[in-house]
């Protein structure tokens, strides 16, 4: 199983190499600083950033694409919470960022399939405890993924 999961993260740090890479992510590679928005926190509540997923990768927090996905998703929703109409141009770099993410989920289809579908048959119930206490269900392999 462990080796499941290290294939797991290999390939969700190549996606995050490929978005930190991007000629839109240098806005998300780090935490929002009250320097540049004392606000920020204000309205932003779940904060993200493509570091904070790249160590959530490397401690192998991310059991599937779903989980993985809603971290860059909530980049681009925080982009859009604290931006939009303030600072028109940060929106579209974090939705590029998500569908530039999606891409890469999308190359890698079959290989996560495989990987998820190993580490769900070690996984008993269906039961996963994340490392912040959370359990999560399993997987619903029927509802569709927009990658």
């Amino acid at each position: 199983m462990m080796t499941t999961k290290v294939e797991l993260s290999n390939h969700f740090e190549s996606i995050v190499e490929h978005l930190k890479n991007s000629d839109v992510a240098y806005l998300f590679l780090k935490p929002v600083s009250k320097k540049e928005a004392p606000d920020y926190l204000d309205y932003v509540k779940k904060p993200m950033d493509l570091g904070l997923i790249r160590d959530k990768v490397r401690k192998m927090v991310y059991r599937c694409r779903d989980d993985f996905r809603a971290d860059v998703e909530q980049i681009a929703e925080n982009a859009h919470i604290y931006n939009d109409g303030r600072n028109p141009g940060i929106p579209p770099l974090a939705d590029k960022l998500l569908d530039l993410c999606d891409s890469q989920l999308r190359l890698k289809k079959q290989e996560f399939e495989e990987l998820e579908d190993a580490l769900e048959g070690y996984e008993g119930d269906g039961l996963y405890a994340a490392p912040n206490g959370r359990v999560s269900p399993p997987l619903d392999r029927r509802r569709k993924r927009l990658y």
